[in-house]
């Protein structure tokens, strides 16, 4: 980490028992001189280091032999609080095995979702249990529930 004039930068270094791998850089402007200028800035580098580090992750997953599929499913709930519990599951997979999320309807009880994901159904099944999100094969297809807390 280093703080030239405006920009600060940070190297971003991979380092196991056996091997230190470069990682790239990662830059961001200080707006500023005072304390939270410097937080900012700071939180971006750190942003910006995770999101590389989730890309290069789903992309080995790809790459390794990790199967893509899309998924269109129910998402059932009885109030609004269990919905946005749905969301915020599938926006933390979203840092792992999903992405392109689609909302394609919403209704009173339930929602229609579909996504593409990398890896095979039983990994993103407990990924989306360790998010709080239940992924169930019903006689409907695929319906997602706020797991029980």
């Amino acid at each position: 980490m280093r703080v030239l004039g405006q920009t600060a930068s940070a190297s971003l270094v991979e380092v196991d028992s056996a091997n230190r791998r470069d990682r790239g850089e990662v830059t961001a402007r200080i707006n500023g001189g005072d304390a939270a200028a410097y937080r900012a800035a700071f939180a971006s580098l750190a942003e910006q280091a995770n999101l590389r580090i989730q890309n290069e992750w789903k992309s080995r997953i790809a790459i390794g032999g990790g199967q893509r599929g899309r998924l269109s499913a129910s998402a059932l709930y009885t109030d609004q609080a269990q919905w946005e519990r749905i969301k915020q599951g599938l926006e933390g997979a979203a840092q792992t095995l999903i992405s392109e999320i689609r909302i394609e309807a919403v209704g009173r009880e339930g929602a229609l979702v579909s996504f593409s994901f990398v890896g095979d159904p039983n990994q993103l099944q407990a990924e989306l249990q360790r998010r709080g999100v239940r992924l169930e094969q019903t006689g409907m297809g695929p319906v997602l529930r706020a797991a029980n807390r």
